[in-house]
């Protein structure tokens, strides 16, 4: 089963990078659409809050679908959408575009996810998650680096043609490699809704939003605060992004086992760890050195929630999946809108870069204690 797995890898590489990459052109754009950069960072919220809200619908909406064919009709529209960031010329197009493409996203993680699970035996499962997930963390070792330093040396319109150049090579790969009828029952609707009352269902979905409100909102704007507070030039900032997500390899790689070994007992060390990590940066942020090996430990312990949190979920919820999974996407990306948006009040207020780590030791701590009284909890069927 490893070509569908693969194929799945690939469209979540091409998706990754698209999401992500942004972060690290925020000059680029901001200098060449005529906007602020808290407004360009925007170009993030905007994209988060199309995986949160276009996820379900788009779950919903392909719910008669067979598993391939969802896959490859929103693998469709997310090229599509990148095509249309490539050739747009005003910042509401670009805006607008992200949007869509990101409808594709949530939809896409959940259906994937899911296909990946059943095609493994079930202690097999949060890995093969994992390795779904670890598209997304190539896309931070090869796609955001490289996206970036190719938007700086040929413009940023550069680095959506090669995404859609990739989003591309994913459609062909799921084509001829994701076998057909993979889990394709019609989705009942009322049973997919009636998971969403379960009590780990939704501590599951509180987590994921807190992981990501206090990371990505301090990644939004990781560049801005590598250059102005580390003293770090803007032409080692791909440099810094390929060190974040070589530590968000070995995060991904190690979180499946965990995960697989003792969910919330890895879920909550990672929850601690990270908190940590953000404490240090609000310590250090203006050390160049501890910065750099800092990112590498975000990266590396950021990274690694992600497989635990979806299977935590999914566990949750596995006679009436897809919905639920996909909220799980739904739940990550909302908080990086929240967290982009907090971060980029916080700037028009005057707060200072170096201080924006503290959303993360807040949100981080509070993700720790949800954890601990799930696992404190009387267990109860449901």
């Amino acid at each position: 089963m490893k070509f569908p797995l693969f194929a799945l890898f690939i469209t979540a590489f091409a998706i990754g990078t698209a999401e992500f990459v942004v972060s690290g052109l925020l000059p680029e754009l901001s200098a060449d659409l005529g906007v602020d950069i808290p407004t360009a960072g925007l170009l993030i919220t905007g994209y988060a809050m199309g995986v949160a809200v276009g996820g379900p619908i788009m779950t919903v909406a392909t719910a008669n679908l067979s598993r391939k064919t969802a896959l490859l009709a929103l693998a469709s529209l997310f090229v599509s959408a990148n095509l249309a960031c490539a050739v747009s010329e005003s910042y509401l197009a670009i805006l607008i575009a992200r949007m869509l493409g990101a409808f594709a996203h949530g939809a896409f993680y959940g259906i994937a996810s899911v296909v990946a699970a059943s095609l493994v035996p079930e202690s097999k499962r949060a890995s093969a998650v994992a390795l779904v997930g670890a598209g997304v963390t190539i896309a931070n070792i090869l796609g955001v680096p490289g996206g970036t330093a190719l938007g700086q040396a040929f413009g940023w319109r550069m680095t959506f043609w090669a995404i859609s150049t990739v989003g591309v090579i994913s459609i062909l790969a799921i084509a001829f490699w994701v076998p057909r009828g993979m889990s394709g029952n019609k989705m009942d609707l009322r049973a997919e809704v009636r998971v969403l009352g379960r009590f780990k269902v939704l501590a599951g979905l509180l987590m994921c939003f807190l992981f990501t409100v206090g990371m990505f909102g301090l990644f939004t704007y990781i560049a801005p605060l590598l250059t102005t507070v580390s003293g770090i030039s803007s032409e080692q900032i791909p440099l810094i992004l390929l060190l974040f997500g070589i530590g968000a390899t070995f995060g991904v790689l190690f979180s499946g086992r965990l995960a697989d070994w003792r969910l919330n007992v890895s879920i909550g060390i990672i929850f601690a760890a990270q908190a940590v990590i953000h404490l240090s940066f609000v310590m250090f942020a203006s050390n160049a050195i501890a910065v750099i090996f800092l990112m590498f430990l975000l990266g590396g312990v950021g990274m690694a929630a992600v497989a635990p949190l979806k299977t935590f979920v999914l566990n949750a919820s596995l006679d009436a999946p897809s919905l639920a999974s996909t909220l799980t996407s739904s739940a990550l990306n909302f908080g990086v809108a929240v967290g982009a948006v907090l971060c980029s009040a916080a700037l028009t207020m005057g707060i200072v870069y170096a201080d924006l780590p503290w959303l993360g030791v807040a949100c981080s701590l509070a993700g720790l204690g949800v954890i601990v009284f799930v696992t404190r909890r009387p267990l109860k069927t449901g």
